[in-house]
């Protein structure tokens, strides 16, 4: 069991591929929370989840996402591994035609809200010197999609993003990565995301830091 008694929090388990990662990690052990803003969602997941220890709220207000972390360590006195599994599809129009508001919305769920896990999350590795955050991006991070071209833009940023974490943390003892995924369900599965993520966030890969992964293949 790679990840055996490992305190894990999945932020965005309630989507496709957070019920694949959190399936996988369950099996390899692991103590797996996540959070959703939404009741509903919540529910599904205990419904087809034994063992997973479920936090309403919203990680992308920063207040909110200070409890979830606060409530994590009461609850289980520390924090292993974060995986950040945030933002969904977004399509509609061309750059040029788009207004502001549209523009800031997919930004803020896309973009916005990963820093926000990572300043709050962070933070505490950082102060036990010790941890695994792991962010899940996507192919069109590389590919600049027509008329969904916010998801493009966002997902660069959350390249650099890692990259800027990884340089400014390099000196402490946290693996910070980011793995960008095909379409999944027709490239690739949720569970094979989880396989991969859970041996990425294993002791067997002591030595992958950061490091943006493509699983699709460019």
């Amino acid at each position: 069991m790679k990840l055996k008694d490992k305190v894990v929090y999945i932020a965005g388990g309630s989507g496709k591929v957070g019920r694949g990662i959190i399936k996988v990690f369950l099996d390899e052990g692991a103590k797996v929370i996540t959070s959703s803003r939404f009741k509903e969602k919540l529910d599904k997941l205990r419904e087809d989840f034994e063992n997973l220890f479920l936090i309403h709220g919203n990680i992308g207000d920063e207040l909110d996402a200070i409890r979830i972390r606060d409530e994590i360590l009461k609850s289980f006195n520390r924090i292993d591994v974060v995986i950040a599994s945030i933002g969904s599809w977004w399509e509609g129009a061309r750059i040029i035609d788009l207004d502001l508001k549209t523009y800031e919305n997919v930004m803020f769920d896309r973009l916005t809200t990963h820093f926000i896990c990572a300043k709050t999350f962070l933070k505490y590795m950082v102060e036990r010197n010790e941890g695994i955050y792991v962010l899940i991006g996507g192919f069109h991070a590389n590919v600049p999609l027509k008329n969904a071209g916010l998801i493009s833009i966002a997902g660069a940023g959350e390249i650099m993003l890692t990259k800027v974490l990884s340089e400014e943390l390099k000196e402490y003892k946290i693996r910070i990565n980011e793995v960008l995924l095909p379409t999944v369900g027709k490239d690739i599965s949720a569970e094979d995301v989880g396989k991969f993520l859970a041996y990425l966030c294993s002791d067997e890969a002591y030595m992958v830091k950061g490091q943006v992964i493509s699983l699709y293949g460019h």
